[in-house]
């Protein structure tokens, strides 16, 4: 079966079938996959370790004491989008620890059309009733709910949000090399007395206007590449 899942198939989204395998596995995965995905950095490392998230190098898994002071805060200032939209945490998801599809399809079968601001562990967040977030939804900030991947991928209810722009790349032309110490550079070539480029010489790449310094030390002197500020 060639189907990508990256939109509803035809008939509606599929009930998630626990411990079977098929297209509504398939597709619950792939929903979860785009949910974590749409939603803010420093929200997503409440979900690290989850079935489709995305661990980023040098991050790890929290530990209780750390996923419970994060998610505190962010009950209390909740991220927002890059156009300035406040969206909140979805309590099933963040404190029930509900995955975003199983969290949205059993909404959908009591009604709800809407999740409200997560509150953190108080009365009232604990139980929803049928019908209790039903009908429009309040200006205030708030999830939408959806089964459509194509709506989340789209930005029709959460996300998407931008993926963190790629490192500058480190620029190293032919006679300068990379900054080993603030300001100071290795060189690529010989410098130095008897070269090309003696003390005072100079030169320009992209990162600006350098010339040749000597430092000395017990061991006599060292020539490098300075960048002039």
């Amino acid at each position: 079966m060639s189907n990508p899942f990256t939109t509803e198939p035809a008939g509606g989204a599929p009930a998630p079938t626990p411990g079977t395998a098929g297209l509504a596995n398939d597709y619950m995965t792939a929903y979860d996959t785009a949910w974590y995905a749409t939603r803010s950095p420093e929200e997503r490392a409440l979900y690290y370790g989850r079935a489709g998230v995305v661990i980023p190098e040098g991050a790890s898994q929290l530990t209780i004491a750390q996923y419970k002071a994060l998610y505190e805060h962010l009950c209390a200032n909740p991220p927002k989008t890059p156009d300035g939209k406040v969206r909140p945490l979805v309590h099933a998801i963040a404190g029930w620890g509900w995955g975003p599809y199983e969290a949205n399809f059993d909404a959908n079968l009591q009604g709800v059309n809407w999740w409200p601001p997560d509150e953190g562990d108080v009365v009232g967040t604990e139980v929803i009733t049928k019908g209790q977030f039903s009908g429009p939804p309040p200006a205030t900030p708030h999830t939408v709910v959806t089964l459509n991947i194509s709506d989340l991928l789209a930005g029709g209810s959460i996300g998407p949000w931008p993926a963190p722009a790629a490192p500058a790349p480190v620029v190293v032309s032919d006679l300068v090399g990379r900054e080993e110490l603030p300001g100071e550079y290795a060189t690529n070539v010989h410098i130095g007395p008897n070269t090309p480029y003696p003390v005072g010489a100079e030169t320009t790449d992209a990162r600006g206007k350098f010339k040749v310094i000597v430092k000395w030390n017990m061991f006599g002197p060292t020539y490098l590449w300075a960048i002039e500020k």
